[in-house]
């Protein structure tokens, strides 16, 4: 009993002495201070996912007869440039010829046999040529109006390839510009633009001023692309899908309308130009006479320009007569996004250093290869769609019917939605491809043998398909592959280096062999099926 006592006594005596040592779990000042930080800046990330945005402010404009106008108008700017750009094939089509034979009568011949025997006959030699006007094929056209029916190919293909060269000019120099100072001023300089292109197209008769003219109208189209589109969406903020579906519709529509009034009502090519200049003068007059177009919003606000934006958010409240309930939830709103902003330095007073957005590219090697392998599909996907606006002209069968029939693959971006219930964005990008490169080989075998031309059109129509799949899904696919930090960079990226690419198609149009095109976009499309399948998607949080 004795040596159980004294065990039980020297235990509690280490027991005391345990509890008069220092404690190795208090905290120290610096693991206090720590937790402190940690505190603050999650109370005031919880203050910055309270903030008024400028989203939020944008989200309550009402939506009226300002909106419906002002979707008219940018219309009338968006689509001017497409009825010029999407008719390529018809303004630069050779016409049909009739050249004298030796029995004096005239019989069919090729653009190169007439312009060949007129480059090499003797001075003693009378050959003649006249154009077929009997022929559906033969157009009062670009060709005609410049002279150009002898002129070597690259001539010709040089229309596009200035156009692309223009588009690329473009995207370094007007974006940024725009975003220092503001979107307004853009829209008017891309309308400015494009009605001196179709004035000049109108008034000369010069390819080298031609050439000049498309440049410039790359510049517009861009500006239409990047800075009006965007301008609009930020007044349809509730309805932007319906809004921009709306005008892909319309837009391809040009691709139905243009061989329709061909065939049926005039063969001279230049009424479309007077067409395109009609909807820019009508633009002109309704900005200068009946409607004011205001700033972009975010941006006024973005620049602290508060006078300006409520002098154009009254004209639109009171165009569409707004209540005084919405006004006042405006100005409410605006009022706390302004003292938002004079507390943003108290608010960002805890930084977290993050790294530079390089650095966070080649550590994510995921991104990298997403990156590299995107540049690719991006390259097929573009250079593929502008190639086939120029080389259309070309393929077998009627081209009337494969531009009205092949229009209807617009219905895709239709479609996509469905398919997107059960497979996600990279299978519908693959299946794009596919559908692309299975109808491509199809259409090379038809090079070779003779087909009725209404089931051509419809084969071309399953092809156009696959890349309407493909270039639908380019945009949307970005946001499953790469992080929110550098989504706009990779953008970016990709659409710079596919335009630069796609300088050459059409160039690559007018080669003298009219297989090779479809051995361009063969390989191409091979290429993009192989990158589509190795990307990486994110994994989807839970």
């Amino acid at each position: 009993m004795s040596s159980k006592n004294k065990q039980q006594q020297s235990k509690n005596q280490q027991q005391e002495q345990d509890m008069q040592k220092p404690s190795n779990k208090v905290p120290s000042r610096q693991n206090t201070k720590q937790k402190m930080d940690s505190l603050e800046i999650e109370g005031r990330q919880g203050l910055l996912k309270q903030r008024i945005t400028v989203d939020d402010i944008v989200r309550e404009i009402p939506f009226g007869r300002f909106q419906y106008l002002m979707i008219f108008i940018f219309h009338l700017i968006y689509s001017a440039p497409s009825i010029v750009v999407y008719n390529y094939a018809f303004f630069l089509m050779f016409p049909k010829y009739l050249c004298k034979q030796e029995d004096m009568s005239f019989d069919y011949c090729t653009r190169e046999q007439k312009c060949d025997f007129q480059m090499n006959m003797d001075i003693e030699q009378d050959f003649q040529s006249e154009i077929d006007w009997n022929s559906p094929y033969s157009l009062r056209n670009w060709i005609m109006k410049l002279g150009l029916e002898c002129s070597e190919t690259y001539v010709i293909g040089l229309f596009g390839t200035l156009e692309f060269l223009g588009q690329l000019f473009a995207c370094f120099v007007y974006p940024p510009l725009a975003d220092y100072c503001g979107r307004r001023i853009f829209t008017f300089i891309g309308l400015g633009m494009q009605t001196v292109v179709f004035v000049g197209l109108v008034a000369f008769k010069n390819f080298e001023l031609f050439y000049l003219l498309i440049f410039i109208l790359g510049n517009a189209v861009i500006i239409r692309y990047l800075i009006v589109y965007a301008h609009l969406m930020e007044f349809v903020a509730t309805k932007q899908n319906l809004i921009t579906g709306i005008f892909l519709f319309m837009d391809g529509l040009v691709y139905i309308y243009s061989p329709v009034i061909i065939v049926y009502f005039t063969r001279k090519t230049q009424y479309f130009v007077y067409m395109a200049l009609g909807l820019s003068i009508g633009a002109v007059v309704l900005l200068a006479f009946i409607f004011h177009m205001p700033e972009s919003l975010k941006f006024s606000l973005v620049k602290q320009d508060i006078m300006k934006f409520q002098s154009d958010m009254d004209y639109i409240c009171t165009m569409n007569k707004a209540s005084e309930q919405q006004v006042d939830k405006i100005n409410s709103l605006v009022e706390k996004y302004c003292n938002q902003v004079r507390e943003d330095a108290l608010l960002i007073g805890v930084k977290v250093k993050q790294p530079g957005l390089i650095k966070q590219i080649l550590s994510d090697r995921d991104a990298l290869v997403n990156l590299m392998l995107m540049v690719v599909c991006w390259a097929s996907t573009t250079f593929t769609y502008f190639l086939v606006i120029f080389y259309v002209k070309y393929l077998p069968g009627d081209i009337y019917y494969n531009q009205i029939v092949s229009s209807f693959s617009v219905f895709a971006y239709l479609v996509a939605p469905f398919m997107a219930r059960k497979y996600d964005n990279k299978m519908i990008m693959l299946i794009g491809y596919i559908i692309s490169f299975i109808f491509l080989v199809i259409m090379i075998i038809f090079q070779f043998v003779e087909i009725d031309a209404v089931a051509y059109s419809f084969i071309f129509l399953l092809f156009k398909c696959g890349v309407t799949l493909t270039f639908l899904s380019l945009f949307i696919i970005h946001t499953d592959l790469f992080h929110i930090q550098f989504l706009a960079t990779s953008y970016g990226i990709c659409n710079i280096v596919s335009r630069i690419i796609t300088l050459g198609a059409p160039i690559v149009a007018e080669l003298d062999s009219k297989l090779a095109p479809m051995l361009f976009m063969i390989i191409l499309n091979l290429a993009a099926i192989a990158a589509t399948a190795f990307l990486r998607l994110k994994k989807r949080e839970k």
